[in-house]
């Protein structure tokens, strides 16, 4: 079975229609790191979790072996001009706090089987220290072509936990700390047909990012 992989979240902390391929969506813990996974083929969570394991042994063992193309990263001014050089609907919370816009940056992953997937991370920050991400990736898989695709985030081991939106979304929710441990980013994540969609805070009070989580309309992923 082919594998696309594509790179999660920053540490710091065409067309085609997915109904017609059949999409499935599947999400784990392995080891310290949470597996979010899309697929076109019938497979129960236990055969995803050795589907992974053994994708990533054999790319531990031939690391210049995947035969996928991975453009240079883009920075772009604003919202807009990104969603138009990445194709892709971007979707801000609207309780977004005053912060300074750091940096939009988007990256294009393919490879020869027709998979494509794009990614944007917006980040912004304030004097304070604190920090929003949000990341946007968006999975376009061939109709007819059997193919599988995951990412990888990691994760404080025991961290995961759900939140559910006032809109009724349910996010995945981790905890990642640096490696001193003095800063750690607290993710709320969730697959939405096309999308996964990640927004990662640093410094913020669990009432401060759910209520910022709750403000987030992603029903524009759903349609």
């Amino acid at each position: 079975m082919r594998l696309a992989f594509s790179a999660a979240l920053a540490a710091a902390l065409g067309v085609t229609v997915y109904a017609a391929v059949n999409l499935h969506l599947l999400s784990f813990p392995s080891g310290t790191r949470y597996v979010t996974m899309r697929t076109n083929q019938a497979m129960t969570e236990q055969e995803a979790q050795a589907l992974v394991q053994d994708d990533l042994r054999e790319r531990s063992d031939a690391p210049n072996g995947n035969s996928a193309v991975l453009p240079p990263q883009q920075s772009f001014q604003s919202v807009k001009e990104a969603e138009a050089a990445m194709d892709m609907t971007l979707i801000l919370p609207s309780a977004m706090p005053e912060m300074k816009l750091d940096s939009i940056e988007g990256q294009s992953f393919y490879n020869e089987a027709g998979y494509q997937n794009n990614t944007v991370r917006i980040v912004c920050s304030d004097p304070g220290g604190r920090m929003l991400g949000v990341t946007t990736k968006r999975e376009v898989i061939p109709e007819g072509t059997p193919l599988t695709s995951y990412t990888l985030h990691e994760f404080d081991e025991g961290s995961e936990g759900s939140y559910r939106s006032k809109s009724g979304i349910t996010f995945t929710t981790l905890a990642e700390s640096d490696s001193t441990g003095e800063r750690t980013a607290q993710i709320a994540t969730v697959l939405l047909g096309e999308y996964e969609y990640s927004l990662v805070f640093v410094g913020f009070e669990p009432q401060e990012w759910q209520k910022i989580v709750d403000s987030t309309d992603l029903s524009p992923y759903q349609n």
